[in-house]
């Protein structure tokens, strides 16, 4: 069963998909021929990164 989420996760996870979709913005907005290179690798990192939590990841994304 999945775990409702908090609010303060609610607006992280907006936050997060908000970055995301920023960073793959900037990816089609690079040349034709590094554009695919670059998605994937943004997305490697999301999946990497995905899983954290804590004060750290919180501080990060309430700065900006």
């Amino acid at each position: 069963m999945v775990k409702p989420l908090d609010l303060s996760h609610f607006v992280i996870k907006g936050e997060v998909l908000s970055l995301f979709r920023k960073a793959l913005r900037v990816a089609y907005a690079a040349p034709p021929d590094t554009r695919r290179e670059l998605r994937v690798e943004i997305r490697q990192q999301f999946q990497v990164s995905r899983n954290q939590a804590g004060a750290y990841t919180r501080s990060l994304f309430s700065s900006n």
